[in-house]
């Protein structure tokens, strides 16, 4: 058989059954450790399975968060309370509304894994053999790139050495733009580097999901501390650029940076009229709200009612 059952018992194609002994060798945790913790687990009701930012984060890193997902359902706990389905924590977040990006008039969209690809081969690159979306091919190669806060050119891509190659020809990407606020390997490769600030050095709002689903937060981020040099923040960054380009009155729509942080936030409220009024929430601290999700116990209704309710 193919199904998971089948595979840990040796009932499946390679024949082997994965049992404590098997497991041991593989990962060098003794059997009796694994035992253990099997029993502790199938024993206790409710065990939280929770999985963090890491573990994938390997070769074949999908199968260990496929895995993990996969010992709730085997532990028969989906769907009751004080359980997890195996996901990461904080997944449950308000519908906060973000700073408006207006339309983009290109349409064309690559596999976030294949902008290395796009930089070399781009007019090759279409939507059959490469997974182009919104449009059917790429009209030229990528010429210039800009990366904001995103240290991932280099040490969140794989062939490091085939990417420094690639990035280091100026014939092939001619310009990168980078604005972060730290020399990090991905601003060693920028023709023009863009100093932002540290999160204590500017105002700005956070919205923090909570891991039970019931209760999440905003919060209001008060700037600290002036930058010391010549940092400045995002915001400052684009509506400079935009008043080089004769543009600045529609990039700031006449709103200072924390006028646009108001904004979000009274936005937000529409959504979530819970949350209390701007003055309140920006002078007296986090706002939380309560019970945002009607149902907090994730796959509760499927359990109740898998007809009714299919994944």
């Amino acid at each position: 058989g193919s199904d998971y059952k089948s595979h840990i018992l040796g009932k499946g194609k390679d024949g082997i059954a994965k049992t404590p002994e098997w497991a041991a060798k593989i990962t060098g945790i003794p059997v009796e450790t694994i035992v253990q913790l099997a029993k502790e687990m199938g024993t206790t009701k409710p065990c939280f399975v929770s999985q963090g930012w890491g573990p994938q984060r390997q070769a074949n890193g999908e199968e260990t968060a496929r895995a993990i997902a996969m010992l709730p359902i085997l532990l028969g706990q989906v769907g009751l309370p004080g359980t997890n389905p195996g996901d990461a924590e904080g997944n449950s977040s308000l519908p906060a509304v973000y700073l408006p990006i207006g339309k983009n008039p290109v349409k064309a969209t690559i596999p976030v894994f294949m902008w290395t690809d796009a930089i070399v081969r781009g007019k090759d690159m279409t939507d059959i053999t490469d997974g182009m979306r919104g449009v059917k091919k790429l009209d030229h190669d990528i010429k210039m790139i800009v990366n904001s806060g995103g240290n991932t050119t280099i040490n969140q891509h794989s062939d490091s050495n085939a990417t420094d190659k690639i990035l280091r020809d100026t014939s092939k990407c001619e310009f990168i733009v980078v604005c972060d606020n730290m020399m990090t390997p991905t601003c060693r490769y920028a023709d023009i580097l863009l100093p932002d600030v540290l999160g204590p050095e500017t105002d700005d709002i956070a919205c923090q999901g909570g891991s039970n689903g019931g209760t999440t937060s905003m919060l209001p981020m008060h700037k600290a501390v002036e930058p010391q040099w010549d940092q400045k923040t995002s915001y400052e960054i684009c509506r400079l650029i935009a008043k080089e380009l004769g543009k600045e009155q529609e990039f700031t729509e006449g709103r200072t940076q924390l006028q646009w942080l108001e904004w979000c936030y009274n936005e937000t409220r529409k959504k979530v009229p819970q949350l209390p009024d701007w003055d309140t929430f920006w002078k007296g601290g986090p706002a939380q709200v309560y019970g945002w999700r009607n149902n907090p116990v994730a796959l509760s209704e499927f359990r109740a009612d898998p007809a009714k309710n299919p994944l």
